[in-house]
């Protein structure tokens, strides 16, 4: 499977899992590296990103704020990329 067919995959989860999500974890950032439920949600997409590269190492994952934004139609398609991510911490 291709990282742009898991990342449909994955943002089609968030979407049908989103009214349940919002109802504990609005304005949380949520990750999925599985279209079956969430990783987990967090304070920053920072901390999302290291928590998973934690546990699974680099995978393919999904990263949004859960947000009532993204219960409008329609949806846009879905951004991919493959990068290295750095995060710089204030001093």
């Amino acid at each position: 499977m291709t990282v742009d067919e898991d990342m449909n995959r994955y943002s089609k989860a968030y979407i049908k899992m989103l009214p349940e999500m919002l109802k504990e974890h609005e304005g949380k950032i949520v990750v999925f590296i599985n279209e079956t439920e969430p990783f987990g949600y967090f304070d920053s997409d920072a901390k999302a990103y290291y928590a998973v590269r934690k546990t699974y190492g680099i995978v393919p994952m999904f990263i949004q704020e859960v947000s009532k934004e993204y219960l409008k139609e329609p949806h846009g398609p879905v951004e991919s990329f493959t990068s290295r991510v750095r995060f710089l911490k204030k001093i």
